[in-house]
């Protein structure tokens, strides 16, 4: 795999990534005060977080769309996995989310997982 290839990967995983922080930010912050359903959905949908986040999911598939043009799913798929190491690092970072020695494992497991497959 070309250098440039991996690097769309990760720029569209990234992305991928950083659109769940900023859905995550929108959405806690909708729901504080409010009781019902419509008032969480329209509170959220004119945030500007999530419309950021939405325009990250955007550029995400694009960048995606550009890669399985070029390579094998089989190739470029698992670096999504990648995805779930870095949300769950962002989540612990930005909003105090807790971690267990068993989901460290699990994490670690999916990096060393998503590292051998791109090796061979």
């Amino acid at each position: 795999m070309k250098i440039s290839d991996t690097l769309t990967i990760l720029i569209s995983v990234l992305l991928s990534a950083s659109a769940q922080m900023f859905l995550k930010k929108a959405a806690t912050l909708s729901s504080l005060g409010t009781n019902s359903i419509t008032a969480f959905l329209a509170k959220v949908g004119t945030s500007p977080f999530t419309w950021l986040g939405l325009l990250m999911f955007g550029s995400s598939l694009a960048l995606w769309i550009l890669i399985l043009a070029k390579l094998p799913v089989s190739k470029a798929y698992p670096f999504v996995a990648i995805g779930i190491v870095i949300t769950s690092a962002a989540g612990i970072a930005f909003y105090g989310e807790s971690i267990s020695a068993l989901k460290l494992f699990a994490i670690l497991l999916i990096a060393s997982g998503v590292s051998l497959l791109a090796a061979t």
